[in-house]
């Protein structure tokens, strides 16, 4: 879905596929194939959790979109978010809270979404 969207703005799905990603790309989302292979696959969560459990709401769409100068069938993937992510957060808490307080795993997860938000380009 991104990429269709991406596509309605002029980007080439080729190049959006072959070219290098962005350097902030690549230094978000590489530490994540690290954590996975590296440590365990559940602490890929607090990364996931720093996407899914903000999502913009769908007056931030509605004035992304305007200031975008591009039309709304360009942000498909981006009002999807808006509209079914708004309790993702709680689901998403849940899921952590689930997980003893003292294991391993809970620390983990919770140290990768604070490094993750620290990585985001515009914090």
């Amino acid at each position: 879905m991104l990429l269709e969207d991406l596509a309605k703005l002029g980007m080439p799905r080729a190049s959006l596929e072959h070219d290098l990603p962005l350097s902030a790309v690549v230094s978000m989302v590489g530490p994540q194939y690290y954590v996975i292979d590296h440590l365990h696959p559940t602490v890929h969560r607090g990364y996931i959790g720093l996407g899914e459990g903000y999502p913009p709401n769908l007056d931030d769409a509605a004035t992304l979109i305007a200031s975008s100068g591009t039309g709304p069938e360009a942000w498909t993937t981006y009002r999807l978010h808006a509209e079914l992510d708004p309790d993702r957060k709680r689901e998403l808490i849940n899921v952590l809270n689930a997980v003893p307080e003292v294991a391993w795993p809970r620390r983990a997860i919770i140290a990768n979404g604070i490094r993750s938000r620290a990585l985001l380009p515009y914090s």
